[in-house]
């Protein structure tokens, strides 16, 4: 999870870093813009799948689970001197299996559309963004 969570922050951050940069752009580029906005509203609803609503959490309201919620239920029963449950080990396997296609969508924005945003971005004459390979 950890891993994954740490994938889907860097893409949010390349994503943001590309949007800058396109505004630095000589010319305006109203279709690409609109793009970056839909990948960027796209990696929000994944990290809001993996870890649930911020806004929501920030007033202590609850959503519904998310894997994130499911293996931190499943890894509580490790530190008890009683064991892991039955519910723990429900909360384990559900987790791990809402996870596994949200894992697989992180790793195709970060193996396929940031890249290929990049080097659009970058074939608008927009200024270079450090850590952001522009593809080729």
């Amino acid at each position: 999870l950890a891993r994954t969570t740490d994938l889907l922050d860097e893409q949010r951050q390349k994503v943001d870093a590309l949007r800058t940069a396109l505004r630095r752009a000589p010319t305006d580029h109203p279709a690409l813009t609109a793009r970056l906005h839909e990948v960027r509203a796209q990696l929000l609803e994944l990290n809001e799948a993996l870890r649930g609503s911020e806004a929501k959490e920030q007033i202590g309201e609850l959503g519904p689970p998310t894997p994130s919620s499911r293996l931190s239920v499943g890894m509580r029963g490790l530190g008890t001197t009683y064991g892991p449950t039955e519910l723990h080990r429900r909360a384990i396997v559900a987790g791990r299996s809402e996870l596994e296609p949200l894992r697989a969508e992180v790793r195709r924005m970060a193996e396929q559309v940031v890249p290929e945003l990049a080097s659009t971005v970058r074939a608008t004459g927009a200024p270079p963004v450090e850590g952001v390979p522009s593809g080729g």
